[in-house]
């Protein structure tokens, strides 16, 4: 199971729009609507679990799981209903 998974619906969403962009902690608050300490925890919080030092590395990873979780999710509909 991909760590993105295990994170919390608020940390699911910060994944989220930081995976469509907005890359500054100020963006991402804005954006959500919270404040940046919760994205900077959040970031602080990621690098941890994965094991990196930079937000970069982290949206590499990020974007992994998602397509991962993604072509998953395919595979198991078209083994499903094919």
């Amino acid at each position: 199971m991909p760590i993105v998974a295990k994170f919390n619906e608020r940390e699911r969403k910060i994944s989220d729009c930081f995976l469509k962009g907005f890359l500054t902690s100020k963006e991402l608050a804005n954006e959500l609507d919270i404040p940046i300490t919760t994205i900077n925890f959040f970031f602080e919080r990621a690098f941890r679990i994965y094991g990196v030092n930079s937000r970069s590395s982290l949206f590499k990873i990020l974007l992994s799981e998602k397509q991962d979780f993604f072509i998953a999710e395919i595979q198991n509909f078209l083994r499903d209903y094919m």
